[in-house]
């Protein structure tokens, strides 16, 4: 049996000056601080239960039946963006299909792109292999050809007599006691 009704409510709540609804419970046991027993703490002089409220201007309410009523507000700029937004999430599955398509097409396009673009890099890069083989085999070709002349030219001078260089005279060698060391 739910005994436990109560509402708090905070007459200046955060000082501004306003009623504000801090609490709220129907129990069968008291589920918050400032609930009331429905009939003995209704009619007490004293209430015992005052001791658990946050404020002691706060108040605490009976419990009373409230019969609610809900009528349909209406068209406002709020609703009708609300609706709007309704259909567009409606749409989305359509819409997501189409997306699909677009981004089928955006990507087969770039692999398209990408194929054209690495066969010509692969055309160009044999262009380039074969000009440098052939740099290759003239440098190659060039190399050989002034080692040989350096090498005819080094022979050349090596077996050519210089008339204006004046030779050294003969060694004479070790020939007698002439020579020797004191040690």
């Amino acid at each position: 049996q739910k005994v436990y009704t109560s509402m708090e409510i905070q007459p200046n709540f955060a000082n501004t000056g306003k009623c504000y609804l801090v609490g709220l419970a129907v129990t069968d046991d008291p589920a918050s601080l400032g609930t009331e027993y429905l009939e003995f703490c209704r009619t007490a002089k004293h209430n015992p239960l005052n001791r658990f409220k946050l404020s002691p201007e706060n108040l605490i309410s009976v419990a009373t039946p409230v019969e609610l009523e809900f009528e349909d507000l209406p068209e406002t700029v709020f609703t009708a963006l609300t609706e709007k937004v309704k259909s567009i999430f409606g749409r989305k599955q359509a819409s997501d299909d189409a997306r699909l398509n677009d981004v089928h097409e955006a990507v087969t396009a770039v692999a398209e792109h990408v194929q054209e673009k690495l066969s010509a890099t692969e055309q160009r890069l044999a262009e380039v292999e074969t000009a440098f083989s052939a740099l290759k085999q003239e440098v190659t070709d060039k190399v050989d050809e002034t080692s040989q002349a350096f090498t005819r030219l080094k022979n050349s001078l090596d077996h050519t007599e210089s008339l204006t260089q004046q030779r050294r005279s003969k060694a004479t060698g070790g020939g007698g006691d002439a020579l020797m060391t004191n040690c």
